[in-house]
């Protein structure tokens, strides 16, 4: 295997998800708010999937938010019954597509335009977040294919 398939094969794309999707989801939890990572597959993982049901269970739904993302429209503000709804996509660097998901329980449209810069902070914090774990996921895989001499250590954690 050489260094390009170490990093950039379907496989470790999946792996990526995994380990940018767990970072994020299984640190944020509770009953009125959803955050979620939506793999370009249709795969996902949320902090609540009991709520990513209620709110996103419709596959139309997610399909017509994907496809306006893809559209160009980034970030798409949605609302439900009960939810306002913002989604973006999840830049990091090699991973392929993915899609971010904020859900706020009782926020209307309006709502969700009014806290318009805490959700863009949010969603910004996602894509740091993965893209620091598609560098060293990167930079692990070309050490693993005898490329580069990753050193854990030296890692650095932001806060």
């Amino acid at each position: 295997m050489d260094a390009c398939e170490a990093v950039f094969s379907p496989h470790n794309h999946e792996t990526l998800f995994k380990r940018i999707s767990t970072s994020i989801c299984d640190s944020v939890c509770g009953e009125d708010l959803l955050v979620a990572i939506i793999s370009e597959e249709g795969g996902f993982r949320a902090g609540n999937e009991q709520l990513y049901s209620e709110v996103l269970g419709d596959p139309s739904v997610v399909d017509s938010v994907l496809a306006r993302i893809a559209d160009g429209q980034d970030p798409v503000t949605f609302c439900t019954d009960d939810f306002g709804v913002v989604a973006s996509q999840v830049r990091a660097g090699q991973a392929g597509p993915a899609f971010a998901v904020i859900g706020l329980k009782g926020y209307s449209f309006e709502d969700m335009a009014a806290c318009s810069e805490l959700t863009e902070t949010l969603l910004n914090q996602i894509n740091t977040i993965a893209g620091l774990i598609a560098a060293e996921t990167s930079a692990g895989g070309l050490a693993a294919a005898g490329v580069s001499s990753f050193d854990p250590d030296r890692l650095i954690c932001l806060n």
